[in-house]
């Protein structure tokens, strides 16, 4: 009797082992297969970005809007026109375009124009030339609008509004 216990105990460790190297392996798998449905969705995304400057962009902008940032009059024009031929039909909600010195030419966050990016003249070269950028950050460095009406030198928005009840009517402190 007793040696057939350890029979069993002997068969219930092969078993233990070997479902535990099977979830080993599904562990592995499953983030090979994350690292690979990322790459294939940013290869995916730079594709259409892509698509989008060669057919789309290249009917908006002129030769004379890669000279200097936009006016003002033609960002509103750009805008437009960007809006529907770029934004509305695709994933993306936003266009920029670089000067190779990193000078924001155009922005559909037209605050930005004719700011540049300190430290990115490098990665802007490199998507001048071709090469797919896909970057990651958290904090991005922009230099402090002395009209700002948030963090200006006379702030007029100095507390937070409740919208719920703005848009209600109502005051929002009575």
């Amino acid at each position: 009797m007793i040696a057939s216990l350890k029979g069993y105990g002997r068969i219930a460790r092969t078993l233990l082992a070997a479902l535990g190297a099977l979830l080993v392996l599904g562990i592995i798998g499953s983030l090979l297969m994350g690292v690979h449905a990322r790459r294939a969705a940013q290869a995916q995304i730079v594709h259409q970005a892509q698509t989008i400057t060669d057919s789309s962009l290249t009917l908006a902008f002129t030769p004379d809007d890669l000279t200097g940032p936009a006016s003002a009059e033609r960002a509103n024009q750009l805008t437009a026109q960007i809006q529907s031929i770029v934004i509305d039909p695709s994933d993306f909600d936003s266009v920029t375009l670089y000067s190779p010195e990193g000078t924001i030419l155009y922005s559909t966050a037209t605050s930005r124009i004719g700011t540049q990016l300190p430290g990115e003249k490098d990665s802007i070269k490199e998507a001048l030339r071709g090469v797919p950028l896909t970057t990651e950050f958290d904090e991005v460095s922009i230099r402090r609008n002395p009209n700002c009406p948030v963090c200006g030198e006379n702030p007029t928005i100095t507390e937070y509004i409740d919208y719920v009840e703005f848009c209600q009517g109502r005051p929002a402190h009575a």
